[in-house]
């Protein structure tokens, strides 16, 4: 790795844009260089990382309690290449994120738990604000976050819910209920969404023993 430093000035030319925010000329040269087969991802990685730190003044470094690994990539740079099609891009940013994170005291699992999580909340920011189709965000959520198409198709139904009706707090599986079961019947999601309330607020008549009552929960509502 020393002498991939040292000898190769694309390694300097990369941590230059990488640290310039120009993340597809980093990729460029990083990729370039992993393809020439002569070194391995994470030695270029640990290259262009190595030679970041050494062109980084830390003002607070006589201050600092503990230093802590930090990724040269970003999550959104995760998702901007699954959006891309750049597959390879991906794994190597994705892989990047996971191993720091757990040089950082994460466990493997949990720390590729944190990937997935933050790669579906870019995506539901996405497909929220219309820059995704459906079709797209559910073959990521399947080939990136490990859902089933049923999951997947669920999690987007649940998304386009909130954005329907945000005033209506209401979980993902009480969502998908009235969608699967309720909605078929004519029952518009306002009533729903009152009758749930008043579910929620009622509470089954006690006997003298301190018993709640069979069927007087449901008296109450109806």
């Amino acid at each position: 790795r020393a002498g991939l430093k040292k000898y190769d000035s694309r390694i300097y030319d990369a941590a230059v844009a990488r640290m310039e925010g120009n993340t597809a000329e980093y990729m460029r040269l990083a990729k370039e260089i992993i393809a020439e087969g002569n070194f391995s991802q994470d030695d270029v990685v640990s290259a262009i990382k190595s030679t970041i730190n050494s062109l980084t003044v830390d003002d607070n470094a006589d201050n600092a309690a503990e230093d802590k690994a930090e990724s040269i990539f970003t999550d959104s740079d995760y998702f901007d290449a699954i959006i891309g099609g750049d597959g390879k891009t991906a794994d190597i940013v994705g892989k990047d994120l996971v191993d720091t994170d757990v040089a950082n005291g994460k466990t493997q699992a949990d720390a590729e738990k944190s990937l997935v999580s933050s790669l579906r909340d870019n995506i539901r920011d996405a497909f929220d604000a219309g820059e995704i189709e459906y079709s797209e965000a559910k073959n990521i959520l399947v080939k990136y976050c490990g859902m089933s198409e049923t999951e997947a198709d669920n999690k987007l139904k649940y998304w386009d819910f909130r954005t329907e009706y945000p005033d209506y707090d209401l979980a993902e599986e009480t969502v998908i209920k009235y969608y699967k079961e309720i909605e078929s019947g004519g029952i518009s999601v306002d009533i729903y969404y009152e009758y749930y309330v008043n579910q929620k607020a009622c509470k089954g008549i006690k006997d003298d023993n301190g018993k709640t009552i069979s069927g007087s929960k449901k008296e109450q509502i109806l």
